[in-house]
């Protein structure tokens, strides 16, 4: 990686997470890298790391351990409730798109 790149790990390989990582590589490659992709279901980030040529983390401390500059989740609720304390509390910048989560209770 180019030290004026910024490294970006993206959590959730589905649909979302697919657009983000070709926007990533097509208009901001200058700037930014796809270090790693995480997804809960293995398969599908073993999809996306080969076709982006990337790593596939397995576990949160690995995601840690690559200290991105960013963290771009695209997965769920869920991965943002279990994963983005930890991240933050790494001094990784998160990006959380799962808006479902900040929605107010009734």
């Amino acid at each position: 990686m180019g030290s004026d790149k910024k490294s970006i790990i993206i959590i959730g390989c589905g649909v979302l997470g697919s657009i983000i990582a070709d926007g990533i590589n097509d208009k901001l490659v200058k700037h930014y890298e796809i270090s790693a992709v995480y997804d809960r279901q293995q398969f599908q980030a073993e999809k996306l790391a080969e076709r982006l040529g990337v790593k596939r983390a397995l576990y949160l401390e690995e995601i840690i351990a690559y200290k991105p500059a960013y963290v771009i989740e695209a997965a769920s609720k869920e991965v943002v409730e279990s994963m983005a304390c930890d991240i933050l509390k790494a001094g990784i910048d998160m990006i959380i798109l799962s808006v479902g989560h900040w929605r107010m209770a009734d």
